[in-house]
């Protein structure tokens, strides 16, 4: 049967005095053929009846209908301060889950752009929790990569431990550092970079402050500037050439102990420091040849 679109309103609006209740005795009685003759009802009586009737009925469209979705298809609106309860909530097609104010319950998971909580519980007892391949479980963090801007103490004044290295109050402590590359302010310590002598000097990006030198045109060559930023260089022959290098005191920005350095062997081997004025000076050569 069709839900009728109107509730059946009557007396809505009544001039005083025409709906009167009937007493509880005449209710008990109802309409009666005293000495057999039918009993004419007061149209009063009849106002009270049918008005309580639409009331009953619209009590239960506003208030107890509507917010069970029965009477309509449509949203379900529940008043400020009242609550909707249920034990369950099933969705009504096939396989599409509920959907609660943009989160989808569908399949035993979870969808949403954005949860927010005090607090999310293990469902197994000792599991943890998995949050996009993370196991959060017993005050640890377990996953294959941590990408984050910001990694904070958890208590002042105790830094960081990654793995045995501690990072605090702008120091790192660890037993040991293993790194193809290492950049500390001016300071370049990595693999040996091989370079090619250029118009008698050294010049652009190196990954590291170990040089093994080559000369121009692959002959023998002298090096007489450095051009690179650096706090020191270790200079040293390439071990695939067979030539000399020679460097140069004086020439140009390089200050040795007193007298050129050749370099005719695999094992010879010279540090300069820079000496903050754009040059660099001797500290120590080694001559093995």
């Amino acid at each position: 049967m069709t839900r009728p679109s109107d509730l059946p309103e009557w007396a809505s609006d009544p001039i005083t005095g025409d709906i009167v209740e009937p007493s509880e005795a005449k209710k008990d009685q109802g309409w009666s053929t005293v000495g057999g003759v039918p009993e004419k009802p007061a149209y009063q009586f009849f106002n009270w009846w049918m008005n309580n009737v639409y009331s009953w009925l619209k009590h239960w469209s506003d208030n107890v209908l509507t917010a069970a979705g029965i009477v309509s298809p449509g949203d379900i609106t529940v008043a400020t301060g009242s609550e909707l309860k249920t034990d369950t909530i099933s969705e009504k097609t096939s396989s599409s889950g509920v959907n609660i104010d943009g989160v989808l319950l569908k399949d035993n998971d979870v969808t949403a752009d954005e949860v927010k909580t005090d607090t999310i519980s293990e469902n197994t007892s000792d599991s943890g929790v998995i949050i996009d391949g993370v196991l959060l479980k017993d005050n640890e963090v377990t996953a294959d990569e941590v990408i984050t801007d910001t990694i904070s103490e958890n208590t002042p004044g105790s830094g960081v431990t990654i793995d045995g290295v501690l990072l605090k109050d702008n120091e790192v402590t660890a037993d040991e550092v293993s790194a193809d590359f290492l950049d500390v302010g001016s300071l370049f310590l990595g693999t040996v970079s091989f370079s090619t002598i250029s118009s008698g000097e050294l010049s652009g990006s190196l990954n590291s402050s170990i040089i093994a030198l080559r000369g121009e045109g692959g002959a023998a060559d002298d090096l007489d500037t450095i051009d690179v930023v650096g706090y020191f260089v270790v200079l040293k022959r390439d071990p695939s050439v067979a030539y000399n290098i020679t460097i140069k005191n004086g020439t140009g920005n390089l200050y040795l102990s007193g007298s050129d350095f050749v370099i005719d062997n695999d094992n010879d081997c010279i540090l300069l420091v820079n000496n903050g004025d754009g040059g660099y000076m001797e500290l120590t050569r080694s001559n093995n040849g």
